[in-house]
């Protein structure tokens, strides 16, 4: 039934009636929210002389125009290069947004990769459950918490209530998965916003 939906969360919320039913007759797999209800991602993959480099904001002031509470948020995109190699330009930044359903479904992928990397870290099993693959992979850090601005700067710290967790190298499976979201080439909901100064883990 919930198959059928774009937004399976969605529907659960908006038709009460038929979430008791799915609870009742159905395990379903519950993810604990991020703490204080916002994250953070640093995601980047190597590219020969180049790395291409997201960071994600949910649920801070990135959320933009959507309703309080939301952990809608952004992600500023970079192709990093070495100075030697950029010749006459220089790396140039994209910021677009993302709406809530999109965060909600990162949050998801990003608690099953931490699952399957509790439960075992020498699996050879991917968080979609296929086969690891050798070849491209991404590097992912999580921040759980919410950040607040240096006053001196406009970058954001980590508050002591920030949880912050490094996943390491993901398959090329996962890393699809997570650019599924994260990539606005990907991703067809996926916002132009104007860039702002963010802090890139490299």
């Amino acid at each position: 039934m919930l198959e059928a939906y774009p937004s399976r969360c969605e529907l659960r919320s908006l038709a009460p009636r038929v979430r008791r039913l799915v609870e009742r007759n159905f395990k379903i797999r519950h993810f604990e929210p991020p703490a204080g209800k916002a994250f953070c991602v640093d995601f980047e993959i190597n590219e020969h002389m180049t790395k291409q480099i997201y960071c994600a904001k949910f649920g801070e002031e990135s959320a933009g125009d959507d309703a309080p509470g939301s952990i809608a948020g952004a992600v500023s995109f970079m192709t990093w290069v070495p100075a030697y190699y950029r010749g006459v330009q220089a790396s140039r930044g994209i910021r677009h947004l993302l709406p809530e359903p999109d965060a909600c479904r990162l949050w998801r992928l990003l608690s099953k990769l931490r699952l399957s990397r509790t439960a075992d870290s020498s699996s050879s099993r991917s968080a979609d459950g296929g086969e690891v693959q050798v070849g491209k992979e991404g590097h992912l850090t999580i921040t759980e918490g919410r950040l607040e601005n240096n006053s001196s700067s406009e970058a954001s710290v980590p508050t002591p209530r920030c949880k912050k967790e490094v996943i390491g190298l993901l398959s090329v499976a996962e890393t699809d998965l997570v650019l599924s979201v994260l990539d606005h080439r990907r991703n067809a909901l996926a916002q132009r916003a104007p860039l702002r100064t963010e802090v890139f883990t490299v």
